[in-house]
């Protein structure tokens, strides 16, 4: 049991105290300040620090290998009013299974931010009623296909798609139907204040598609883009906005390593291998 030293009033030395016996509001302020394992080893401690750490470990998931997935979804199928305390959802670039992942989203009735740094297709995002930011990873057909599964009253607020490659496109446009999705997105949710993309991708919109009220980001637009976006994929490539398709014959020999380097991390991302950059 952890303990709190607290000044004795009839000596002057410390008497330990257990958190427990603190009024309540001062065990909440403390719990507000710990970090995800430190909550984890305090509610380990009693019953009734656990019930208090649970709704704080569960508010923020963050998933990083698929045994952390298939723990969470173990967890919240034993307890699902657990589920019911996840605000939010990333997911940091492991090998997703698609089955787990969409039973765990039907157990969190109101999450609210979702984040995917894993290209992902076939989710139905229906149950997340309460969903108003959505992060996806690439812009690609099967990743925007999970867009009109959105729930139509669903308060989306904030929708962020990672940037069509940069390296890529001197060599592969991004395919019209990109856009569609986007300004289609856009106009079935009147929430929506905030679109991100690229802008290879938002300039296929056609003018006055998108609501006069949404604030857009546009990536890969300009020489700084590289720090523009931290999902940005390669951050070197943004080199290749400087040139044609051929580098030019003057240009630093190393300018041209790096957006190479990081043309090969992203396709070594994209397609779940692994290297040595």
């Amino acid at each position: 049991m952890l303990h709190h030293l607290v000044p004795n009033s009839l000596a002057n030395k410390k008497t330990a105290v257990p958190l427990t016996d603190l009024p309540l509001d001062v065990v909440l302020h403390v719990l507000d300040r710990l970090d995800q394992p430190s909550l984890a080893a305090l509610g380990r401690t009693s019953k009734a620090l656990h019930d208090l750490c649970a709704p704080r470990l569960f508010a923020d998931v963050a998933l990083s290998s698929p045994k952390q997935l298939s723990s969470l979804l173990a967890a919240l199928r034993a307890n699902p009013e657990r589920g019911e305390t996840v605000k939010s959802l990333t997911e940091r670039g492991l090998a997703t299974n698609t089955d787990e992942l969409q039973a765990a989203l039907s157990l969190m009735p109101r999450l609210r931010a979702l984040r995917f740094h894993s290209p992902v297709a076939g989710l139905d995002l229906a149950p997340l009623r309460a969903l108003s930011a959505l992060h996806l990873h690439d812009a690609t057909r099967a990743t925007l296909a999970v867009l009109p599964s959105v729930h139509a009253d669903a308060p989306l607020r904030t929708l962020a798609v990672h940037c069509w490659p940069a390296a890529l496109r001197s060599i592969v446009c991004p395919p019209p139907e990109l856009a569609v999705a986007l300004s289609a997105a856009a106009t079935a949710h009147p929430s929506l204040r905030a679109l991100e993309a690229d802008a290879a991708v938002l300039a296929d919109i056609p003018a006055g598609a998108l609501p006069a009220a949404l604030a857009v980001t546009a990536h890969g637009g300009s020489e700084e883009a590289a720090h523009v976006c931290s999902w940005c994929a390669p951050p070197g490539a943004a080199w290749e906005d400087r040139a044609a398709a051929r580098p030019d014959k003057n240009a630093p020999l190393g300018v041209w390593a790096r957006a190479n380097v990081a043309l090969c991390r992203w396709l070594l991302a994209v397609t779940g291998l692994s290297g040595g950059f």
